[in-house]
């Protein structure tokens, strides 16, 4: 399954390993979710993941960072014409439109506030 996976779940990922958004990065290891990405998505994720107020170790970061590359798909973001329907309409441009990417889900911080209440890792 290709998503497009926001910063801040990745972050609760490695701030609450054991939490819901650590069976996202679980789903990943195991093959069953494929994370997409454009250069500008993990400009953000090195920036945000590397915040000291995290306190992410900058080694985890980096093996994050160079396994997402292996696991992930790169992809070429497109301004979403839903962009004034997002909550941030900025995240278009860095998100791009899924549709025209083939992803089946953009997985945020609240699932249901995604409309992703039935999504099953």
């Amino acid at each position: 399954m290709l998503a497009v996976v926001d910063t801040n779940v990745w972050v609760s990922a490695f701030l609450t390993p054991g939490g819901a958004s650590a069976k996202v990065l679980d789903s990943v290891k195991l093959g069953r979710l494929v994370p997409a990405f454009s250069d500008a998505v993990v400009l953000e994720y090195r920036d945000v993941l590397g915040r000291p107020k995290f306190g992410i170790q900058p080694e985890l970061v980096a093996e994050f960072l160079a396994r997402l590359h292996e696991a992930g798909r790169h992809v070429e973001p497109i301004l979403s014409p839903m962009a004034s329907t997002l909550p941030d309409p900025a995240e278009a441009i860095i998100r791009g439109d899924p549709r025209a990417s083939q992803l089946k889900w953009e997985v945020h911080q609240d699932l249901r506030d995604a409309g992703l209440s039935e999504l099953r890792l």
